[in-house]
């Protein structure tokens, strides 16, 4: 065999075809920034199998500069696919050593140096690759794109004509013009160059999807909604034109018309399951909780792994009340992650719901005490505990719920109930002070201890309390009612009392309110509208002694002997050993 010597490999190498570099990224869309790195281009040639080590040790310091470049070239390319894209941002750089005048590397260099992280150098080495080529198309992309993502939107415009400039028919160009000229808020130059893609291509998707946001962008809602409704009649499978002409509908409180719309996309895109999510958010909004359970269920079963959706169908079926449903929910997805807390709190709740105290208390005792959960978990130990009956172990779980934030006065409320349950009045009082202290403004906290100075005989306190309580909330009903009654009883200011029991109403028309209007109209003498304000108040309260009392005291005061009896056996029947009760029953010819 004839021996070949390294001089004739090195002339038939440089003789062949060369392969043109080429950039080493694909430009995308702006909007799908930051860059997907592509690299493409030759791979430098290698001498064959049959030439000899000693070759090509003579070979290699003849190599071109051109050949060069191409191998580090070729090495970025494979570090950049194996994702080393420091590693390939060197070979680039080495790359362009060997050759300085290649803007196309200064290119690959840049996008490289994007995927780094490192925008600085990658713009200042894109700006070098454009003296050496202003008319590169990729280049204007690129640096276009650099620049409307650092909100520099009209250096980024300046390069998207260009663009257009050099390639008139460059779809993405008109689109990436369209949405910088509206970022920088000059939507007639955004309108203008949309129309011309649109003169171009009327058949453009992007270009009418781009066309109905920008309407929308533009106020004009009639318009946009025209232009995305020509496209779902263009393009019923496109989901997007779905997706933003609902959203739009909705932002006009247009939601029946927004439901319309995605169901018309689901018919035409039935596996969307953005417009499904879209669709049952909607109807959650609009409290059509049967449609979205089943629009849930159809996810469900497009895809049986979707434990989120699952989750929804539960919290939804805890809205209902349908307890059990949502019990059965919550259990089949803890099957799956038995440590899911969020799930374990919405099952022990679905248990408690039913009055299932102790299972419902073993559930939320599985919440750690790492997770975020574990003070409103210490929240419901404390009142499952309450249930069951063990008020001093509520007492103590609550406690340990206040040395957790976030507070809220409501565990302040409930704590000092607990201790009133256990005749602690005085450590009840202090958790109100001390809650009143956190919370100042919470009206419920003050009515609360304005209550206790009622329970322990501090009526001047608590009236002076319950007063202000409205001046944090004026219309609060219970402390209007607790002033009107108390005005009522001393026969002071009936006309204030009327005024303010009938404000309370307004808020809350329940049995003991009506008691006070009843017992209001009856101390200034108006015994026809105290009758019927007490027995409306009788009806709804069948078991309080004192409505029985006043409503005796009306029908007496009419002359209605045998009404007035038989209301103050009533009254007898809650508190059999009061004597004034006996005495009032004994004056209208009752039993004794």
């Amino acid at each position: 065999m004839s021996r070949r010597s390294p001089a004739r490999d090195l002339k038939a190498a440089s003789s062949g075809s060369r392969c043109r570099l080429k950039p080493l990224i694909v430009m995308l869309p702006i909007l799908m920034l930051p860059l997907l790195l592509v690299l493409s281009g030759c791979l430098a040639q290698r001498p064959g199998p049959d030439v000899s080590a000693k070759e090509r040790i003579y070979a290699i310091p003849l190599r071109s500069p051109e050949s060069s470049a191409m191998f580090h070239f070729s090495r970025g390319r494979l570090l950049a696919a194996d994702g080393d894209f420091q590693a390939a941002a060197e070979a680039l750089q080495q790359a362009i050593g060997f050759d300085p005048r290649s803007a196309y590397l200064r290119l690959s260099l840049a996008h490289l140096l994007l995927a780094t992280g490192d925008e600085k150098r990658a713009l200042e080495v894109a700006e070098e690759a454009l003296l050496q080529n202003p008319d590169l198309i990729d280049l204007h992309l690129l640096l276009g794109g650099i620049y409307f993502r650092d909100h520099d939107y009209q250096s980024a415009a300046e390069h998207f004509a260009k663009v257009i400039e050099l390639d008139p028919e460059h779809e993405n160009a008109y689109l990436h013009l369209t949405v910088t000229y509206s970022r920088l808020g000059d939507l007639a130059a955004a309108m203008n160059t949309l129309q011309k893609l649109l003169h171009r291509n009327p058949e453009s998707l992007a270009g009418q999807l781009t066309l109905g946001r920008l309407f929308r962008d533009l106020k004009m809602v009639s318009e946009a909604e025209a232009a995305y409704r020509k496209l779902i009649a263009k393009q019923p499978k496109l989901a997007a034109s779905y997706l933003e002409l609902g959203v739009l509908l909705e932002t006009e409180s247009r939601y029946a018309d927004a439901v319309d719309v995605y169901q018309l996309g689901l018919k035409a895109n039935g596996r969307n399951l953005l417009l499904r999510r879209r669709l049952i958010r909607l109807l959650v909004q609009m409290d059509e909780l049967d449609q979205a359970l089943d629009e849930l269920q159809v996810l469900v079963q497009l895809n049986p792994d979707d434990r989120e959706s699952r989750r929804k169908i539960g919290l939804i079926l805890l809205e209902q009340g349908a307890w059990a449903d949502a019990e059965t929910v919550f259990s089949e997805l803890l099957v799956h992650e038995p440590a899911a807390e969020q799930t374990l709190f919405y099952y022990a709740t679905a248990l408690e719901k039913q009055q299932q105290w102790q299972a419902a208390l073993d559930a939320v005792s599985r919440i750690d005490e790492q997770s975020e959960l574990y003070p409103d978990a210490l929240y419901h130990q404390s009142y499952l505990q309450h249930q069951l009956g063990h008020n001093d172990k509520a007492i103590e779980l609550m406690r340990r719920r206040l040395t957790h934030e976030p507070q809220r006065g409501d565990f302040f409320d409930f704590l000092a109930s607990l201790l009133e349950l256990n005749e602690d009045i005085s450590g009840a009082r202090e958790t109100l002070e001390d809650g009143i202290g956190r919370f100042p403004d919470d009206a419920e906290l003050r009515y609360h201890l304005g209550l206790l100075f009622e329970k322990t005989g501090a009526r001047e306190k608590a009236l002076e309390t319950m007063k202000e309580v409205l001046e944090r909330d004026p219309n609060h009903p219970d402390a209007l009612n607790y002033i009107a009654y108390s005005l009522a009883e001393n026969q002071i200011d009936l006309e204030r009392a009327l005024r303010m029991v009938e404000k309370a109403l307004e808020q809350k028309p329940a049995a003991y309110i009506f008691d006070t209007l009843g017992w209001i109209h009856f101390q200034a003498g108006r015994l026809e509208p105290a009758r019927a304000a007490l027995e409306r108040a009788a009806a709804g309260m069948s078991s309080d002694p004192v409505i029985w009392e006043h409503l005796g005291d009306v029908y007496r005061a009419l002359g209605l002997r045998e009404d007035a009896a038989q209301a103050y056996r009533h009254a007898l029947e809650s508190d059999p050993a009061n004597l004034e009760l006996q005495q009032r029953l004994k004056s209208v010819g009752g039993d004794e």
